[in-house]
C-alpha cells in the first residue's frame, strides 16, 4: 500500500478511491480510507454483491 501511495502522490493525485468488498473493507480502513457509500454491484446471473466506496486523501 505504501508503495502505491508513494507513487500515486509521485505522479500528482491527491486522493484514491476504490470499490471494496465487504472483506476487504478493514484492510482499507486500517490503511486510511474512508467508506463514501455502501451499494451493491449487479453481476450476471441474478447475483448481487455489497460493497463500498472508498477514498483516502493523499
Amino acid at each position: 500500500m505504501a508503495a502505491c501511495i508513494a507513487a500515486s502522490k509521485q505522479s500528482g493525485f491527491s486522493s484514491l478511491e476504490l470499490v471494496a468488498t465487504l472483506p476487504g473493507e478493514p484492510l482499507y480502513l486500517a490503511s486510511g480510507f474512508v467508506v463514501l457509500e455502501r451499494f451493491d454491484l449487479d453481476l450476471p446471473g441474478g447475483i448481487r454483491v455489497p460493497v463500498s466506496r472508498m477514498r483516502m486523501a493523499i
